[in-house]
């Protein structure tokens, strides 16, 4: 599986990946996370392609860690277009 425009952060020894473009073909809002020590991936969060899921689909966003929190800023997303808002996801 390819992707691109998503974002990586880490947080308690787990590298976190968050929406993007998958294989070339649509918008997700996959979480997906790397434990650090075992080098296992988990699927945090799986992808939900309805315009009312949240957190939204992104491609091109930025994303920081604040506290046990994941700051997704802007973004764009195949129903809403260009987003100017933050959504924000609890670990």
């Amino acid at each position: 599986m390819s992707r691109y425009d998503h974002t990586m952060v880490f947080h308690n020894n787990k590298l976190y990946v968050f929406g993007g473009v998958v294989n070339q073909n649509y918008i997700t809002n996959e979480l997906w996370s790397l434990d650090m020590n075992s080098l296992k991936w988990t699927l945090e969060f799986e992808n939900d392609n309805s315009s009312l899921a949240l957190p939204m689909a992104v491609a091109g966003h930025t994303a920081h860690v604040i506290g046990n929190e994941m700051h997704v800023l802007f973004g764009y997303n195949p129903y809403e277009g260009y987003l100017y808002q933050v959504q924000i996801y609890s670990f």
